[in-house]
């Protein structure tokens, strides 16, 4: 499935009635992050069994998020994602290293 096919099933299940759209699915976001990271919390602490379904799953939700908040920003997740791998390739075109990462000027960028 490409991100076009996937954004256009996104769309199929959004709340498009909703005026607080944008808001909707930035909180929804922030909701699924916080459940994977509280699932990850009990593997990494707890003791629990990592299950690679569950974390799935749970990583899922916060691709629909995300595809959700690209179609009400009118974003092709696409581009989305190509734009972010040039960015990386500027940032560290020999791939990462820790020492590059330090040296860097501008933590932000």
């Amino acid at each position: 499935m490409t991100f076009e096919e996937y954004q256009n099933n996104v769309q199929r299940t959004m709340n498009s009635n909703d005026p607080q759209e944008l808001h909707n699915y930035l909180l929804g976001l922030a909701g699924e992050v916080g459940e994977l990271l509280n699932y990850l919390k009990k593997h990494l602490h707890h003791g629990h069994e990592l299950n690679l379904i569950h974390a799935q799953e749970e990583i899922g939700d916060c691709l629909w998020h995300l595809g959700a908040l690209c179609n009400v920003m009118g974003l092709p997740m696409d581009d989305v994602a190509y734009y972010n791998i040039m960015k990386l390739q500027k940032r560290c075109p020999k791939g990462f290293s820790h020492l590059a990462s330090i040296e860097r000027k501008d933590i932000n960028d």
